[in-house]
């Protein structure tokens, strides 16, 4: 059964690149049951993409950048929630995403910016 309330968290990673980092950032979502994480400044290319989802088991959607040291957005989905997109909109410089998500009979428009 779906919890009726959303936990939504919005943090600058300062780049996930590094394996450990992202473990341990993956972690603490768990932690701390967040249900939506939306990430600024996730250094993500198009070619890392799934390593960087390699240790999460929901949903992510990227916004990619072509730097490995700037840019970049992405939203981080609980597993409950991954089947739940209805559509997405990326633009191609890492600094827009635009989920919009339905829980519980409701839809809500997830936003993150760069």
């Amino acid at each position: 059964m779906a919890r009726d309330k959303l936990s939504i968290a919005s943090v600058n990673a300062r780049g996930l690149n590094n394996t450990q980092k992202r473990i341990s950032f993956f972690n603490w979502i768990r932690e701390n049951s967040i249900d939506i994480v939306m990430v600024q400044e996730t250094f993500c290319t198009r070619e890392f993409i799934s390593k960087f989802n390699y240790h999460w088991k929901g949903a992510i959607y990227h916004s990619p950048t072509d730097s490995k040291h700037a840019r970049g957005v992405c939203v981080i989905l609980g597993e409950h929630l991954s089947g739940n997109v209805r559509n997405h909109y990326s633009d191609t410089h890492g600094r827009t995403l635009l989920l919009n998500i339905i829980h519980n009979e409701r839809v809500y428009t997830i936003v993150t910016l760069y």
